[in-house]
């Protein structure tokens, strides 16, 4: 009975501590959401994600045209950033993320204004080798980072981690994508801080 008892407690424990974490991580996304991002940006960088049969997915495009509407606000604000599509190439892709969405922007952007960054393949990769491009072509933080809304407490985490000063937006979602998307989302953010969790729960199992 008292084994029971203890598992009952750290059952409870567990399923609490998740239930507070995950209403954690749906406030901080919300809050986020209604951040305006500064107009001094240096670069603007879209995010990439899976392209099908060499074409931007519907996912892929909000994220791009969500790209453009933030460039055009910085530009109509005095500056006049870079923008970076930013992805590499998968295994089932014939060409690079980054330029296939390069080749959507093109007609959308005055020429100069494109940098594709071609050799990412996640999105720690997507923020560090997109700043080696500012830095190659002149230019300063801060960034925009642009990526759907569910994946914006992650990127924002990331930028935090490695140092890079960004503000990050996100694009909308199809609502039947969110559930699942919000749930690897937080599962990944989770992972972010396994010592904390370990240290947190070892009493309960002690």
């Amino acid at each position: 009975t008292l084994a029971f008892l203890g598992l009952t407690g750290v059952a409870f424990f567990i399923s609490s501590s998740l239930g507070m974490s995950f209403i954690a991580f749906l406030c901080f996304t919300i809050a986020y959401s209604k951040a305006t991002p500064r107009t001094d940006a240096g670069a603007v960088v879209i995010h990439g994600s899976g392209l099908r049969n060499g074409e931007l997915t519907p996912l892929l495009r909000a994220r791009v045209d969500r790209g453009v509407a933030e460039w055009e606000r910085q530009k109509d604000s005095g500056t006049i950033p870079l923008l970076i599509p930013s992805g590499g190439q998968g295994p089932d892709e014939p060409r690079s993320e980054a330029a296939a969405m390069a080749e959507y922007l093109k007609p959308l952007v005055p020429d100069g204004v494109l940098a594709p960054e071609g050799e990412s393949r996640t999105t720690e990769q997507n923020i560090t080798l997109s700043r080696d491009v500012m830095v190659a072509r002149g230019a300063d933080e801060p960034m925009v980072l642009v990526t759907n809304n569910y994946h914006v407490p992650r990127a924002a985490l990331l930028t935090k981690r490695l140092g890079v000063d960004a503000d990050v937006i996100g694009a909308p979602t199809a609502r039947y994508y969110l559930p699942s998307a919000y749930l690897r989302e937080f599962i990944a953010v989770m992972s972010y801080h396994l010592r904390l969790h370990a240290i947190l729960l070892a009493p309960f199992l002690l």
